[in-house]
């Protein structure tokens, strides 16, 4: 695979979410729903990032979006 069809990839994974990732958001928002329902009024709410079971590494936490993550990386 040349470097060029990599990045072209990368760009498609941005825009269309491979299905393990698909559940996986799916999955955490319903469960972050129900916890907030079920939570206590002196608790804390409980985020979508709590429920992921495929998470991000140390350095994707930063509040970047995927297409800025993408050209931090790549540089295009």
């Amino acid at each position: 695979m040349t470097e060029r069809e990599l990045r072209d990839w990368c760009v498609f994974q941005l825009d269309h979410p491979l299905p393990d990732e698909l559940a996986d958001l799916h999955s955490a928002l319903l469960c972050s729903v129900v916890a907030n329902i079920a939570r206590g009024s002196d608790s804390a709410p409980f985020r979508l990032t709590d429920f992921l079971m495929l998470k991000p590494s140390p350095d994707e936490v930063v509040e970047l979006s995927e297409a800025e993550r993408f050209r931090q990386t790549f540089g295009s």
